[in-house]
């Protein structure tokens, strides 16, 4: 009686991912970019597409679905269609890399008042108005930190651009992406800066995770495997991790690589988002506790 009932309750969950997983695929496709790839793809849809019937209409719907009003009740979804991870009510959520606070909003409602978000950001005007957001939207699951991560305490020199154009230079390493040097991608009129920087570790050190989920992402521009190296004993709390970098070398070698080997000699299983577009440098590396 009981194996029936814990079988019958297994396949309810099961049910309910699956309808999340369908209703995720479909509201947030919009957001993810997906038809736009299918432009420069060689199949007959994409062909269709760059004959140019579709991308007019396509522009209508995206440019819709990525307005605030609508983006923010359905980020969950579009987490979820786009890494495969289910943000739940009650979550903590570490986010290395704030910015400005934009997707601090939406993870913030993803995981609800009894949820909490860690925000991390050192860039001084980013995190001025992260803050401002915090504030203005009442975000009280929301901790903020004025510091960056890194595997080091100190100063590491920042080159500093626009707010998402911030790249981290721990070693004075040469920073790029597979399509090219940083110039490509970043303002010509960054300024260096030296910022304060420390481990996950120490940064997160006093806290205690309790029983909920938890999730993390990191998003540096370039430096996500010194994060990672200074974050040992944080991993050991968290259940899935998004890391941004994929396609970033360093000195010319690629680093996603090393942080899979470091991510799944830690019991995570891991892909890649986009491997069939391996010049973006915006993929991202997914790393899923093994249960």
């Amino acid at each position: 009686m009981r194996s029936g009932f814990r079988a019958s309750r297994r396949f309810v969950r099961r049910l309910r991912k699956d309808v999340f997983s369908i209703r995720a695929a479909v509201l947030a496709f919009p957001f993810w970019d997906g038809l736009a790839r299918l432009q420069v793809s060689e199949t007959t849809l994409g062909r269709v597409f760059q004959r140019g019937i579709a991308p007019r209409i396509w522009r209508i719907v995206a440019d819709a679905a990525r307005r605030p009003e609508t983006r923010t009740p359905l980020w969950p979804f579009i987490y979820a269609y786009g890494y495969g991870i289910h943000l739940q009510k009650g979550s903590t959520f570490i986010q290395v890399g704030a910015s400005q606070g934009q997707d601090t909003e939406r993870i913030s409602t993803a995981v609800g008042p009894e949820g909490l978000i860690l925000a991390i950001e050192p860039v001084p005007e980013n995190y001025a108005r992260l803050i401002e957001r915090i504030e203005d939207r009442a975000l009280s699951n929301v901790r903020p930190r004025h510091i960056g991560a890194s595997d080091r305490a100190g100063k590491v020199r920042f080159l500093l651009g626009g707010p998402k154009q911030h790249v981290a230079v721990p070693g004075g390493e040469t920073i790029s992406w597979t399509t090219g040097s940083k110039e490509e991608f970043l303002d010509p009129d960054l300024r260096e800066e030296f910022l304060e920087v420390d481990t996950l570790d120490s940064i997160l050190g006093g806290h205690s995770f309790g029983e909920g989920h938890v999730h993390a992402m990191l998003e540096t521009n370039g430096s996500e495997l010194d994060v990672l190296h200074g974050m040992e004993k944080t991993l050991e709390a968290v259940d899935d991790i998004v890391v941004a970098g994929a396609a970033v070398l360093k000195d010319g070698q690629p680093v996603v690589d090393a942080m899979i080997r470091f991510l799944e000699q830690r019991g995570f299983d891991t892909h890649c988002m986009g491997e069939e577009r391996a010049a973006d440098r915006h993929d991202r590396l997914v790393g899923i506790r093994r249960r």
